[in-house]
């Protein structure tokens, strides 16, 4: 499915179509292994530790602990990503 998404707007030179899916892609691969992590506890009877969690606002990239000045996947300021 995420094959098509990127092959179709690429065919139709639709380069900011395929880099806002290119962008989600790679935010879902940082969210799932969360996921992973969260359901792993769970099954465990504990909590998942998480350290601080921060989100880009433009493309979702999120990063657990001390992030980069900036969004790897996008490049947005750090001061501009949600912390939880």
């Amino acid at each position: 499915m995420a094959t098509m998404a990127i092959v179709v707007p690429k065919r139709r030179n639709e380069t900011a179509a395929e880099k806002s899916v290119r962008y989600a892609i790679e935010a879902e691969k940082i969210c799932a292994d969360m996921y992973r992590r969260a359901k792993k506890a769970v099954v465990k009877g504990q909590d998942v530790e998480l350290g601080t969690v921060r989100i880009c606002p433009v493309c979702g990239w999120t990063v657990e602990g001390d992030a980069a000045p900036h969004c790897l996947i996008y490049g947005a300021e750090q001061a501009d990503s949600r912390k939880f």
